[in-house]
């Protein structure tokens, strides 16, 4: 029993960390992976049973701790700065589709604009023809008007010239000194 106890050395994570010359993290996957015995002391710190061939760093792993935390930094900085890149590429591909789409829009802005007007301009001309044609249809009327008129001028004239000719015929057929003594006395 004596020669196991001496074979053996508790450590906490740190000073396995420290004595193998590896991360304190390093230091805890390496008792998990080879299931070291593990008990936790009075002061509640785990410590872990570690056999004295594995206390002394190895030689192809001399680098401290400070180089494993760095690495393990410098990953994650390299995530993120490859993080931070493809969302400043993908932020620059949806300002450039909104630019896009700004320019898109006022384009069809500017399309309604002309339409609309277009359309009040095409509004003003059928104003301006309705108008026309109101005025050419009471020129019409007026002149409607003014025919018949004329025909009802005409047909009046035509009876006052048929009563003329039928007094003119009359008084000629009356002879001439008859004619004479109507005219003397106001006939």
């Amino acid at each position: 029993m004596d020669a196991d106890k001496d074979d053996i050395r508790w450590l906490t994570y740190v000073e396995l960390g420290q004595a193998r010359g590896i991360s304190t993290s390093s230091a805890t996957r390496l008792a998990f992976r080879l299931k070291w015995r593990r008990q936790v002391g009075n002061d509640g710190t785990a410590r872990v049973a570690v056999p004295l061939t594995e206390v002394q760093p190895r030689p192809d792993k001399t680098h401290d701790a400070r180089n494993d935390d760095m690495g393990d930094i410098s990953r994650i900085v390299m995530v993120l700065e490859t993080s931070v890149a493809s969302l400043t590429e993908r932020a620059i591909a949806a300002e450039k589709r909104a630019d896009r789409a700004e320019i898109r829009a006022e384009a069809a802005e500017s399309r309604v604009n002309r339409a609309e007007q277009s359309l009040a301009e095409e509004r003003k001309r059928a104003d301006q023809l309705e108008l026309a044609q109101d005025k050419l249809e009471t020129e019409r009327d007026e002149a409607e008007e003014r025919a018949r008129n004329a025909e009802h001028d005409k047909a009046s004239a035509t009876l006052v010239a048929e009563e003329a000719m039928r007094l003119a015929t009359e008084r000629k057929a009356r002879g001439r000194w008859a004619r004479l003594r109507a005219a003397w006395r106001g006939e």
